[in-house]
Formats: structure tokens, sequence, C-alpha cells
């Protein structure tokens, strides 16, 4: 008699923008491999300042989050099955509205008297 055994989770990798604006949602999605691992996943979401979300999804799982605070934000999510736990971790850099990156340098003009 042949048993199917669980397929047990490698690796989850996050994907997402690397840098946004403070107070705009953005959109990550944790994606687990292989994506042949053994059915249900649970998701729990970490990110820095939120609070934790705890998800039951597929082989994917996407998440909307905001930021109130500039600089650097982690976000990490844990893939949950029975056979174990897997993590991916990512970051993103959070600017303000006013910074958008960009920077206009307008030339001087001197004038010498005689």
């Amino acid at each position: 008699m042949v048993t199917d055994q669980p397929i047990v989770a490698q690796e989850v990798v996050i994907t997402g923008p690397t840098r946004g604006l403070i107070s705009t949602p953005y959109a990550f999605t944790a994606t687990l491999a292989p994506i042949t691992a053994t059915l249900p996943i649970t998701y729990v979401w970490d990110a820095t300042g939120q609070l934790p979300m705890v998800r039951t999804a597929s082989w994917t799982d996407t998440v909307a989050l905001s930021w109130n605070t500039i600089g650097t934000q982690t976000i990490t999510s844990t893939a949950v099955e029975p056979q174990g736990a897997v993590t991916g971790t990512y970051t993103i850099l959070i600017v303000d509205q006013g910074d958008g990156g960009h920077r206009v340098y307008v030339p001087s003009i001197l004038r010498v008297s005689d």
C-alpha cells in the first residue's frame, strides 16, 4: 500500500515595492516554495508598527500594508503547516510625501562686480 507523504514547505518569498510614501497602502505577496506543499497553509504576517495578521490561504497570500512613520520597515511572513513553519523577510523604505526621492538643483549665477 502506497501512502501520500506530505510535501513540506522550504521557503517563503515576499515580493512588493522596495520604496513607498507615508500613509500609502502597498501590496505584498508571500509565495511558498515548492508550490506543491501540502495545504492548508496558515500565513502569519508581521510588520514594523503593525498588528500581526493570521490568514489561511494556498501557495500565495497577499496583504496591503501602510505606515505612518518614515524609515525602513520590515515585513515577515511565516507559513505554518502541520509539518513545520518557514519564514520570509522583506524590507521597504518609507519616505515623507514631500521627499519622493527627487532633488531639484537650480544653477547659481554669480555676478562679479568690477
